[in-house]
Order: C-alpha cells, then structure tokens, then sequence
C-alpha cells in the first residue's frame, strides 16, 4: 500500500514538474517570440493590407505580459479615403490587441480581442453619395469585387475575406461618431458610445450589443450583420438590428 502510494506520489510530482515547465517555457519564449518591432509592422502591415488605408500611431508598440498578453497603441489613426476631406477616418487614444498565446509560440500573431479607448469616427458621404467607410481599396474591395465576378476565388496573401480568417472580439469605449452629407450638408453626431460584438472570423456574422447618446437622449442597440466585409466593400448584408428609446 505504502509502495502504491510513493508511485502515485511521484507521478503527481512529475505531473507537476511538467506543467511547471511547460509554464517556464512560454514565459521564456513569449519574449523572443515577439517584440514591440514585430507586433508594431505585423499590426500596421495587416491594417493597411485589409483597409488599403495608411495606419499610424505615436511612439512604440508596448507589449504587456500581465494579466494578459497584449499589444498596446497610443494615438492610432486609420487614414481616411481619397478625396474625403482632411479628417482621417478613425482615430483613437489607444488601441489594445489582445494576444492569443499558441498561435504567438509557432511564430504567429493572432489577436482575440481589440479594445478602441475614446475613438472618434468621422464618416462622410461625399456629392456623389458614396461613403467614406467603403473599403473599395486593399484586399477587402478587391477581394469581394473578384468574389462577385469569380465565385469567390482567392489569390492573394493573406488570405482574402472568403477565406476563414480568425478575428475575435471586438469593444468600444466611449467613442464619438460623426456623420456628414455633402449633398444635404447634414451632420449628425453620437456620444458616449460603447460597443461589444463579437466577429470569430471573416466567414461568419458579427453580433453584438451597444449603446450611444443621440441628441441628448440615450439609445441602446442589439443586433447583427450577416456579412459584415460585403457591407465594408460596398455591397450589401442582411441586417438585423433592434433599439430602445425614448
């Protein structure tokens, strides 16, 4: 009996001593994995790449270990469209990308979560109706123009929206959306806005939940969109939305 138990002890022991290692490990490798030079060209590269807009920010990526693994952007700008005026189209304090650890320890980057803090969005329609948020340029525009003329085919790399890309969640804290017409000349604005949804990848719906100040009144939102990079490219996507108002 005593025998049984000094075995089951030991493999205990070993057990543990092999999940301690496995710890050490990561720890060891998530530093020579990635650096603020790696995840700095890997986020500005994937950004420009999709978007076919200029991505900047100030200073260094700053990488974080604890409580969890994440990339960190100070003063983000996503460039906004030709020809839509000087305002770019999204700027941010800071933009945090959370990490995925496995992807990380074969070389990759992949990201499960970004965080927007205090974003402002300039959307614009210019005279001739067309929006400043169409993603006509980068691979999203091309690669959904050549889906509609060939079935959705994919040549390029990365892979392009047909593909199944992993994406992951996604919040807003207290943005400010602005909306002009150049036809109307209207604007609009919204507040305080936050938002929570969820994209797992580019094949599938977005979904999520939200609420935003409107004209001095509070809204909140739920809903989704069933093809969210079509809708980005200029095409169209079944949307499901409900509100509560006043």
């Amino acid at each position: 009996m005593a025998a049984t138990s000094r075995k089951f002890g030991r493999r205990i022991a070993i057990a543990a001593l092999a999940v301690v290692g496995v710890l050490v490990a990561i720890a060891v490798a998530i530093p020579l994995a990635i650096s603020s030079d790696a995840a700095k060209r890997a986020i500005v590269d994937q950004i420009t790449y999709w978007t076919g807009r200029s991505f900047t920010f100030e200073g260094d990526a700053r990488v974080q270990l604890y409580p969890y693994l994440t990339v960190r952007l100070r003063d983000a700008v996503i460039g906004n469209a030709e020809g839509m005026g000087d305002q770019p189209f999204i700027q941010m304090d800071v933009m945090t990308g959370k990490l995925e650890i496995l992807p990380l320890l074969i070389g990759r980057l992949q990201f499960a979560e970004f965080r927007l803090a205090n974003p402002r969005i300039n959307l614009r329609t210019d005279a001739e109706g067309r929006g400043n948020w169409i993603m006509d340029g980068g691979a999203i525009g091309s690669q959904v123009s050549k889906g509609d003329k060939e079935g959705g085919t994919d040549e390029l790399e990365p892979p392009s929206p047909f593909a199944d890309i992993d994406l992951g969640r996604f919040l807003v804290r207290n943005g400010t959306i602005r909306y002009f017409d150049a036809r109307s000349r209207r604007r609009e604005q919204l507040t305080e806005v936050n938002l929570d949804f969820n994209w797992s990848s580019t094949a599938r719906a977005a979904t999520g939940s939200g609420s935003f100040t409107w004209r001095g009144e509070p809204v909140e939102f739920t809903g989704g969109v069933e093809t969210p990079l079509a809708l980005a490219a200029g095409g169209s996507s079944p949307l499901r939305i409900a509100f509560t108002a006043a």
